[in-house]
């Protein structure tokens, strides 16, 4: 396959590379008034084009991975074009534009994936499986935490641009509350807006959401740790058992069932270094040096050899060879931002928000 590659930041970079290592050929770049497309079509000897129809006429999947703000526009313009699209999370800034990008891709018959990646981590990939495998019961409390430090980037912080902290970060784990624990009924959210510890706006947030089946999600979400730090974490409580994870503490998921721990391994993977540098788990960065030039943005790492963000992209593509849809499609990633938005709202009113049903088809 011919990829097209709409945004050459961080994600971009990163799907450049993701792509590249299950076998496909990324043709070219979206041309934007930023010195560094040129600059990565250079080195990378890349094409750039003009304007999205340009890119289409080469290409068998455009790869949105500009900000948030633009994702709307981009992907409108290759569904119209007839070329499945694959659009880094969160799809959308408000729920209105989720629809239209999902009903206008249904309408059309295009394959459309969002990249929800945290279900590719391996820890996250073992917890799903193990869930689904009835080995904890019926899932009851789960507890969700991922706490690094604020994007350098200035439209993160915006959340005209980004949706801040909650659609931008906690959505990786409101998406994967909804996958383990099922459909979400209602939330209720709190953030704190402070500083870090050098006066940056670096907000902190938590959400409750009540799950349809009973259970109960807690969620945090912050940007408010120093850097370099990424810690993760997570505690699904179930009618049988308990399965935790803590990027602190191990790179593997050790469930207790019964009485009896034992190691969880996604399928697939083998050790090997992290896939950011020499760090460990809950560390982002480039070593331990502390002149290491930081990302812009903090990505956590993989404590195994396979990248999720290949495996996201691997899955995305055997799907379109086989006919079959997106394992992560659009509506999965509408659902999430209505939790997310549901949080937003919620925090801001200081009141309860309950997730209606959504109507895409016409």
């Amino acid at each position: 396959m011919k990829i097209g590659l709409v945004g050459a930041g961080f994600m971009g970079r990163t799907h450049l590379a993701g792509w590249r290592s299950i076998g496909e050929e990324v043709v070219g770049l979206l041309r934007f008034d930023d010195p560094t497309i040129a600059e990565l079509a250079v080195a990378e000897g890349l094409s750039v084009f003009d304007n999205v129809p340009d890119m289409a006429t080469r290409c068998d999947v455009i790869d949105v991975c500009s900000p948030t703000f633009t994702h709307r526009d981009y992907v409108l313009a290759a569904v119209a074009a007839g070329t499945p699209i694959f659009c880094e999370k969160p799809l959308a800034l408000s729920v209105e534009d989720g629809v239209s990008m999902v009903r206008a891709a249904e309408d059309a018959g295009v394959p459309l994936g969002v990249g929800h990646v945290l279900r590719y981590f391996p820890e996250y990939a073992a917890a799903a499986r193990t869930v689904r495998s009835g080995d904890l019961g019926d899932p009851a409390v789960l507890r969700f935490s991922r706490c690094t430090f604020a994007p350098k980037n200035a439209w993160y912080l915006d959340e005209s641009r980004s949706g801040g902290v909650i659609l931008d970060l906690m959505i990786h784990d409101l998406d994967f509350a909804r996958h383990v624990g099922g459909d979400v009924k209602r939330v209720f959210a709190s953030i704190d807006r402070g500083s870090d510890v050098s006066g940056r706006l670096a907000p902190h947030a938590h959400a409750l959401l009540t799950h349809t089946s009973g259970a109960i999600s807690h969620v945090e979400g912050s940007w408010r740790m120093p850097q370099p730090e990424f810690l993760t974490s997570f505690e699904i409580a179930g009618s049988k058992a308990l399965l935790t994870f803590d990027s602190r503490d191990t790179s593997s998921v050790s469930p207790i069932i019964g009485f009896i721990q034992r190691p969880l391994v996604a399928e697939a993977t083998t050790a090997g270094p992290t896939t950011s540098g020499s760090e460990g788990p809950g560390r982002v960065g480039a070593g331990d040096s502390d002149s290491a030039e930081m990302p812009d943005i903090p990505v956590a790492a993989s404590p195994v050899s396979e990248d999720p963000y290949a495996l996201e992209l691997l899955a995305f593509r055997n799907a379109l060879r086989t006919g079959n849809p997106p394992p992560v499609d659009g509506r999965e990633g509408l659902l999430a931002i209505q939790i997310a938005l549901a949080a937003q709202r919620s925090a801001r009113t200081g009141t309860p928000v309950d997730i209606e049903p959504l109507e895409v088809a016409r």
